[in-house]
C-alpha cells in the first residue's frame, strides 16, 4: 500500500499547510494557534518518519517515534481547544501524558494491540470529549458543531482502523496517516475561522469603544470650552465685583480730601463719603470671605462647631436686624414661625451665613415696595427655614443649576447688580456640611421661595444656648 508518489503529494500539501498556519500564527500570535502550528509540524514529521521507517526496512525505533509524533499531533490539536476554552491543566496531567507517550513508544513496535488501544481508543476518546466540552462552551455555534462533527468522524475512522489493525496487522498504516492529516487540516481550518471571527468581534468592539471615546472626547472638549467661557465670564464678573467698590472707595477718598480742605460745611458733608467707603469695604470683605469659605469647603478645611441652640430667637434676631436695611428700599420684611422654641444641634455661625445670604439676595432682587417673608416650620425629622420674596424670581430651568459655583441668573435685576454667583453655591455647601439641604419651591410663581432645612438632632449632655446676645452690624449682615 506504500506509494512514494502519494507520500510526495501529501508531503508538499502538508508543508504548505504548515507554512500557512505558521504565518497566520505570527500575525495573530494566539496560544491556541501555536498549538495548531505545532500539531501541523507533527503532521510533516510523521510523514517524514514514515518515509524513513519504510526506507530503513521498518526499523522498530522509527516505528515507535512515528507513533509518538502521531499522538503528539492529536494531543496538541486537543490542547488548542483547551487553551481556547481557557482551561488550566495541572502539572500532574503532563506527567500522565509523558508516561502515555513512553508506553506508546515501546508498545507500538512490540505490542501493537496496546499501542492501538492507547493512541486510537483512549486518545481519540479524549479528543472527542474535549470537542463536546467546546461545543457546550461556545453556545453551540456553527464552528463548535463543525469541530464536534470532525472529531466524531475522526473517532469513528480511527476505531475502524483499530479493528483493521487487530485483524490484519498494520497494513493500512499509510491510510491511517492520511486520515490523521485530513483531520488535522480540517481542525486547523476551523481554528482559523474562529480566530477570524473573534478578531472581527474584537475589532468591532474596539471600533465601538473608539467611537465611544471620540464621543466622550468631544463631550469633554465641549465641556472644556464651556468651562473656559465660564472661567472668562467669572474673571470678568469678579473683576467687576472688585473694581466697582474700589473705584467708589477711591472716588470717595478724593471727595473726602476735598471736603476736608474746605470749611466746616465740607467737613460735615464728608460723613456720607466715609459711610460709602465703609459700605464698599464691607462689600469687598463679603466677596473675599465667600471665596475663602468656598475654597475651605472644597479643600476640606471647613470645620463645624456644633452646639445645641434654641434656633428660633436666633433666626428672628437676624431678620429684625436686616429689616432696618430693607426699609431703605421700602421692602417689608416679615418673620413668622410655627413654634416659639426648638432646640437643635448646629453650627450657628454657618446658619447665620446661610440666612444672611438668602435674605441679602431676597432684598437685593426684590423691587421697591415688595415683601420678604421668613417662615419657620418643622416636622419630626427636620426644621425648615423659608425665605420668600416678591422679586422677579428664578427661571425653572435654573432651579437646580443656580446652586452651582458661579452660576448666575440673567434676569433684569440680576444684570443690574451683576452678582458674582458665589453666594448660593456657598449656601448649598454650608447646608450640606450640616447634613441639611436647600431647594427652590417650583410651585411659587410670584417671586422666589427658597427653603433651607436642617435635621432635628440634639447633642446629649450639652446645655442649649437659648438666647442670642450678639448684635448684628452691617458687616455681620454682609448686606449690599
Amino acid at each position: 500500500m506504500f506509494n512514494s508518489v502519494y507520500f510526495l503529494i501529501i508531503m508538499i500539501f502538508s508543508c504548505l499547510i504548515c507554512l500557512f498556519f505558521v504565518i497566520f500564527n505570527l500575525y495573530y500570535n494566539e496560544r491556541y494557534l501555536s498549538c495548531i502550528c505545532a500539531s501541523n509540524i507533527c503532521v510533516v514529521l510523521s510523514i517524514l518518519l514514515l518515509v524513513l521507517y519504510k526506507a530503513a526496512n521498518e526499523h522498530w525505533i522509527l516505528k515507535g517515534i512515528t507513533s509518538v509524533v502521531f499522538c503528539c499531533g492529536i494531543l496538541l490539536s486537543t490542547s488548542a481547544i483547551l487553551v481556547l476554552m481557557k482551561v488550566k491543566l495541572k502539572p500532574s496531567y503532563f506527567l500522565v501524558i509523558l508516561g502515555f507517550l513512553i508506553v506508546d513508544f515501546f508498545c507500538y513496535p512490540f505490542c501493537i494491540g496496546i499501542s492501538v488501544f492507547l493512541h486510537k481508543i483512549i486518545l481519540v476518546l479524549v479528543s472527542l470529549i474535549v470537542a463536546i466540552m467546546f461545543f457546550h462552551s461556545r453556545s453551540k455555534s456553527v464552528l463548535a458543531k463543525l469541530l464536534l462533527c470532525n472529531n466524531i468522524i475522526l473517532a469513528i475512522i480511527q476505531w475502524i482502523f483499530a479493528g483493521i489493525f487487530y485483524s490484519k496487522g498494520p497494513t493500512y498504516f499509510f491510510w491511517d496517516n492520511v486520515a490523521y492529516i485530513i483531520h488535522n487540516f480540517i481542525t486547523s481550518t476551523i481554528f482559523v475561522c474562529i480566530t477570524i471571527q473573534e478578531s472581527k468581534a474584537y475589532y468591532a468592539q474596539r471600533v465601538d469603544e473608539l467611537k465611544g471615546e471620540i464621543v466622550l472626547g468631544q463631550k469633554q472638549l465641549q465641556e472644556s470650552y464651556e468651562k473656559n467661557e465660564l472661567r472668562s465670564s467669572i474673571f470678568a464678573d469678579l473683576s467687576h465685583e472688585l473694581k466697582t467698590p474700589i473705584n467708589v472707595i477711591y472716588s470717595n477718598i478724593q471727595l473726602f480730601e476735598k471736603c476736608m480742605s474746605e470749611d466746616s460745611t465740607g467737613i460735615a458733608e464728608s460723613d456720607k463719603y466715609l459711610k460709602s467707603m465703609q459700605k464698599n469695604c464691607y462689600r469687598l470683605i463679603k466677596l473675599v470671605n465667600n471665596i475663602i469659605d468656598m475654597n475651605k469647603i472644597e479643600s476640606g478645611y471647613m470645620k463645624l462647631e456644633v452646639k445645641n441652640y434654641n434656633i428660633i430667637p436666633f433666626i428672628e434676631d437676624m431678620v429684625m436686624s436686616i429689616n432696618a436695611f430693607a426699609m431703605q428700599k421700602q421692602i417689608n420684611v416679615i418673620f413668622d414661625t410655627e413654634i416659639e422654641e426648638l432646640i437643635i444641634a448646629c453650627d450657628m455661625d454657618k446658619v447665620e451665613k446661610i440666612v444672611f445670604n438668602l435674605l441679602s439676595n431676597a432684598i437685593k432682587y426684590t423691587p421697591e415696595g415688595g415683601e420678604v417673608l421668613v417662615y419657620i416650620s418643622y416636622d419630626t425629622n427636620d426644621i425648615c427655614i423659608m425665605v420668600q420674596d416678591t422679586g422677579e424670581g428664578i427661571p425653572e430651568e435654573l432651579h437646580e443649576a443656580i446652586f452651582g459655583r458661579f452660576i448666575q441668573n440673567k434676569g433684569e435685576l440680576h444684570q443690574k447688580y451683576n452678582s458674582s454667583g458665589i453666594g448660593l453655591a456657598l449656601v448649598k455647601s454650608l447646608a450640606e456640611l450640616q447634613q441639611g439641604r436647600i431647594w427652590i419651591d417650583k410651585e411659587y410663581k410670584k417671586g422666589c421661595k427658597m427653603i433651607f432645612s436642617l435635621p432635628r438632632i440634639v447633642l446629649d449632655h450639652m446645655e442649649p444656648i437659648l438666647y442670642n446676645n450678639m448684635g448684628y452690624s452691617e458687616y455681620n449682615i454682609e448686606f449690599i
